[in-house]
Parts: C-alpha cells; structure tokens; sequence
C-alpha cells in the first residue's frame, strides 16, 4: 500500500514545527469524536498545547474500502480513498470562492487515509441559525442568498450528493450572508448537473429542516433566488418551473420516510451529548466528561479493565466509582474468523458490539430518550479474528447487583 502526505502550503511551516510531516503524524493525532461510521469517523483536535494553532477536525478512515476506490476511479478521481477524493475537491472549489472547509493536509497510509480541515470561524449550523432567527424579513433574506448560492454552484458544474441541513453552515456578511458547505466526499462533477440532480440535491435539503424552521414562504424564496439564477429549463426534457418545484416536494416526502432524514430535522442539541475521546487509539476510548471527572487523569485501574483479556464468552462486572457510585463493566472476548475473513476481502473493518451499543445509546440521548451513561469503551485485537472489548457505564438505578465488583476510585 503507498503512503503519502500532502500538505498545504500556507500550513507547512505551522506543521513542521509540530513535528507533523508523514501521514502516520496525522493518523496518530487524538482529540474528541463527533461522530462517524465503521469504517471512518470526525474528531475535533487541538494543534499544539499554547493555543496559537487553529482549531481543526480531522477525518479519519480506519480502512480504504475497495468498494470506495473503484467508486472513486469510474467518479474520475483516480483509484483513491474518500478523504483523498473529499480534499481534491475542496481545493477546487476554494480557487472558485466557493465556500467550503480549508484544506490543511491530507494523506493515506498502509490501507487508511485522512483529511485535515480547519475549522470555520464564525460559522453555525444552519438549523440552529434559523431556530433563533426572529425576523421574517432576515430570514427570507437568507433564503434568497442560499438559493442563489446553490444555483452558482451548480451553475460550476458540483453536484454535493449528500445537501442535508447538517452540512450546511452560515454566517453573516458585510453585506449578505456566506455559507461553508461540508462533506463533500460523494460530490460530482461532470458538467453541468441534470435537473434530477439538482432535485436531489434541493429535495435533500428541503427534507431535513423541519416546518418550525423554514415556513412555505422562506422556502419560496429560497427556490424562486435558486431559479432565477440557474434556471432548470435551459435543456430540453427539463421540466417547467411549477413542475420542477413540484418534483423537489414529491422527493423531499419520499425522504422524509426514512429515520435517519427525519432526525435530522431536528435542531441539534446538546441535551445528553457525549463525545469520546480517544486515548488509547480503539483500545481505550473515554468520554470528556469523565475524564474531566478524573482530573484528566486515567488512573491505573481503568488501564487494566482496557487491558484484561476476559475468558471466551461475556463477562460482566461492577465498578466502584467512589462517592456512592457504581458502574457496570462488560467484557467480551469474540472469536469470528469468518467475519474476519469477509471483512478483509471487502477491506472495512466491523466494530466490536461494545461500539455498537455505544453509537445506539449516544443517538437516543441525543433524542431526549433514557440511556446509560457511557463512561468508557474500547476493543483491542492480538490476532485479526481475536478481539477483546469492553464497555464501562454508570449504573443508574438501586437495583441489587450479583455481579462481581472491582475497587475503581473515579472521584
């Protein structure tokens, strides 16, 4: 597998002197996860320890699927990973002052890969910009510069792929608004994009920001500013205006059936979040606010529940956590050579159970649903189709306990 770095110019200086040179640098760095899937997740990082640095997130794949690869090659990328492909658009379309994440470097080595993007300034979520914007006249104004904003930049040719109200970041100008558009992995282009693509895309978008957030009105706006600078019947077989409009409402309904769209018209909220943060690669993974409940420190007993290599099968145990606290320790120890096997042929990687359950805890917090409090997770694996996990939460509740219990002082 080749290993390469590519970083930005205006960047060398500031990451040469924090020693960060190959991509290994890059795919070691810790921080908080925001977010991901199996095979590749988002961690906001801090460069440097004095503050001078700028905030930034990087995106890491853990595994370049072959799937990805020759996606990416008939896409006319080159047999690349998703981060290679996600950071040679950004570049593009920042020398079209296009408003996108700022690359800072990116790279691939044996098998993973990784962008590094700054963080936008002054920048916010378009869902949360929208829930405390009162002013209709404002609001409508911010319609107006969004749709023209959408038609110029398929007006150059991009199709996003994946325009969900998540993506979309806004900030006001001088003058008018600005946007940042992010993850743009799965973005086309390839001439002018058809009027199907451009309805996916606008039906994307439409889909996720809820009634409470966007009124018929401001949507109106929105779609009339995006026609009136890049008119959908410049073809033929393009439908009219009224049909167009029409078509983006069909789609968007269609979307709106699926869980994960509809949850993503909610606002986000900070209600039950939790991020990990990775201290110990996969290995040992603990949530922000416990460590800050433990000084920053982990202490020796939590290293050695991330170490233990229980017997085959389940094992579950009870934590001390010191002032009345108790906490919940599962420990696992699978064999699965056959999903090994698959695994590699398809090159993804399949996260331990323990990291699933974690995922499905975190999305019902999220909702406002009741969950256990994750304190800490983490799988370690000697051979490929050996993994030894584990998974410590907060007991809640005063039920009786016949599990065995271990001395750990978390506070």
């Amino acid at each position: 597998m080749r290993s390469f770095v590519q970083i930005e110019p205006r960047y060398r200086e500031l990451l040469g002197r924090l020693s960060m040179t190959c991509a290994d640098d890059f795919l070691r760095l810790q921080g908080t996860i925001l977010g991901g899937h199996p095979d590749r997740h988002v961690m906001q990082i801090t460069l440097g320890s004095d503050g001078s640095a700028p905030r930034a997130f990087l995106k890491r794949e853990h595994r370049v699927r072959w799937k990805h690869r020759l996606e990416n090659y008939v896409g006319g990328f080159g047999w690349t990973s998703k981060s290679v492909r996600e950071a040679r658009t950004l570049l593009e379309l920042a020398r079209m002052n296009i408003g996108c994440p700022e690359v800072m470097a990116f790279g691939e080595s044996r098998g993973r890969a990784f962008v590094l993007l700054r963080e936008a300034d002054g920048f916010d979520d378009l869902r949360v910009v929208l829930q405390t914007l009162k002013s209709g006249r404002e609001r409508r104004r911010l319609a107006r510069a969004l749709g023209r904003d959408l038609a110029l930049i398929h007006a150059s040719e991009f199709e996003h792929g994946d325009l969900f109200s998540k993506h979309l970041l806004v900030a006001p100008g001088n003058e008018d608004w600005r946007f940042c558009l992010l993850d743009w992995q799965r973005s086309h282009r390839r001439g002018a994009p058809s009027w199907q693509a451009r309805r996916r895309d606008l039906a994307a978008l439409d889909a996720t920001l809820d009634e409470s957030l966007a009124s018929e009105r401001e949507r109106l706006a929105f779609i009339g500013a995006y026609l009136g600078d890049a008119p959908v019947a410049y073809a033929p077989g393009s439908p009219s205006a009224s049909l167009f409009i029409e078509s983006i409402r069909n789609s968007s309904q269609r979307l709106q059936r699926q869980r994960r769209v509809r949850e993503m018209r909610r606002p986000p909220s900070n209600r039950g979040l939790q991020n990990l943060i990775w201290l110990d690669g996969e290995a040992l993974c603990v949530t922000r606010e416990f460590l800050n409940e433990l000084g920053g420190v982990v202490p020796e007993w939590l290293r050695e529940i991330a170490r233990a290599t229980a017997s085959d099968g389940v094992q579950t145990l009870e934590v001390s956590l010191g002032n009345g606290r108790r906490g919940v320790c599962v420990r696992r120890r699978q064999r699965r050579p056959l999903k090994w096997l698959f695994a590699w042929a398809a090159r993804r990687s399949f996260p331990a159970p323990e990291f699933e359950k974690v995922s499905l805890w975190f999305r019902q917090q999220r909702l406002a649903i009741r969950a256990p409090r994750v304190l800490a997770v983490g799988h370690h694996s000697p051979k490929p189709w050996l993994t030894y996990s584990f998974l410590l939460s907060e007991r809640v509740g005063l039920e009786d306990s016949t599990h065995p219990t271990v001395q750990g002082v978390a506070a």
